[in-house]
């Protein structure tokens, strides 16, 4: 899945996938005139879940299905929450 929301845009055009075993996220940036990943990085979950297929809204914002022991949901991938500075 690539990312083309407007919530997220430092992930605009990221190539999105998972681990569905180790319930990790990460977005891959790819430059085609050189053939070449340009970066690759875990997307922060609040907690690892298997992550089973990827979608879309109208406006390109991407979501995640997931089943486990503990239930099955549709969840939006998300900015994190900035932690407070003191």
């Amino acid at each position: 899945m690539v990312y083309r929301g407007k919530n997220i845009p430092e992930l605009d055009g990221a190539y999105l996938y998972a681990d569905y075993i180790r319930g990790k996220l990460w977005a891959l940036w790819y430059d085609a005139k050189t053939n070449r990943v340009t970066a690759n990085r875990e997307i922060p979950l609040p907690k690892e879940i298997p992550i089973m297929s990827f979608g879309e809204d109208d406006r390109g914002e991407v979501y995640f299905t997931t089943y486990s022991t503990e239930g099955q949901g549709i969840y939006r991938i998300e900015r994190p929450p900035v932690a407070d500075k003191k």
